[in-house]
This record gives C-alpha cells, sequence and structure tokens, in this order.
C-alpha cells in the first residue's frame, strides 16, 4: 500500500513494422524483442482497432510523491484522481530540467519539486530518499528521451 507511480509507453507496430510482408504475428514478435533488449519486459500486447500495440514500462516510483506532485501540477492540470494521463515529450524534457536543477542546486527543491503529503506516500523530507529519487528519475528520463520513438504515446499514471 502507498504511492506506486508509473510512466509507460503505447507504440503501435505499424509504425514499426520493417517486415509487414511476414505479418503481424512476426513483426509483434520482432518488436517485442527488440523492446524487451532496449527496455524491459513488455507488459501487454493486444490487437485493437487501430492495430497491434505494445504497452511499454518505461519507469516506476515508490512514495516519489515530489514527482507525482510535478505530474499532478503540470499534466494533470491538477487533478489527482489515479488517472492515466497523457504526457508530451516536452513534458518530461521540463522535468528532467527540474531535476537536474534541483539535483546541481538543493536550495530550488521546494519551489520546483516540493514533496506532497498524503496516505502512505512516503515522506516530506528533503533528504537523501528525496535525492535518490530525483537521480533515478534522470537516469529514466535520459534513456527514455534518448531511445524511445518519437511518435510513441506517452502515460502517467499513480495508485494509492
Amino acid at each position: 500500500m502507498g504511492l506506486d507511480s508509473y510512466l509507460s509507453a503505447d507504440i503501435g507496430l505499424s509504425e514499426y513494422n520493417e517486415h509487414k510482408t511476414m505479418g503481424d504475428e512476426y513483426a509483434a514478435t520482432q518488436l517485442r524483442a527488440a523492446i524487451k533488449a532496449q527496455y524491459g519486459e513488455a507488459m501487454e500486447s493486444r490487437n485493437a482497432d487501430i492495430g497491434l500495440r505494445v504497452i511499454l514500462p518505461l519507469a516506476y516510483w515508490r512514495k516519489a510523491n515530489q514527482i507525482h506532485a510535478w505530474f499532478v501540477k503540470n499534466v494533470q492540470e491538477g487533478k489527482d484522481e489515479c488517472q492515466k494521463s497523457y504526457v508530451e515529450r516536452k513534458d518530461l524534457e521540463k522535468l528532467l530540467a527540474d531535476c537536474k536543477a534541483v539535483l546541481a542546486d538543493p536550495s530550488k527543491a521546494a519551489s520546483l519539486l516540493p514533496t506532497q503529503a498524503g496516505f502512505f506516500f512516503g515522506g516530506t523530507e528533503y533528504d537523501e530518499y528525496y535525492v535518490h529519487e530525483l537521480n533515478y528519475t534522470v537516469d529514466a528520463l535520459e534513456r527514455v528521451l534518448a531511445k524511445l520513438p518519437e511518435n510513441a504515446d506517452i502515460y502517467y499514471h499513480a495508485s494509492w
């Protein structure tokens, strides 16, 4: 129990299917293998009206309430209802910049990435755990922004 936050990508096979003549099943196998090699295990694939899609986990935070608060403020327009929210690449670039700014100058923490109290949301101190979560976020977002295809749909979701 507690705050769990997820960043994921929804990727359609049509964008990556280099083997169209061999059919969707072959393409799905190839895409899943390539994605697993780069990002980890794909959580879900499904046939939908828009074609075969893969849901790819990008990042996971446990009780990183400052990251959650940032998404609520900057992506979810202040709504915090455990909803799945679309995230633009520019949002990830801004979060990355904010994390790096706080790591470079901790006095900016309360203004750029303030902690948020909540039911089992974790601590609200600006301590080593806070810094650890920022370092993890920087690593994850640098990887995502460098490797994730431009046309992937990115989503943030939290639950508690």
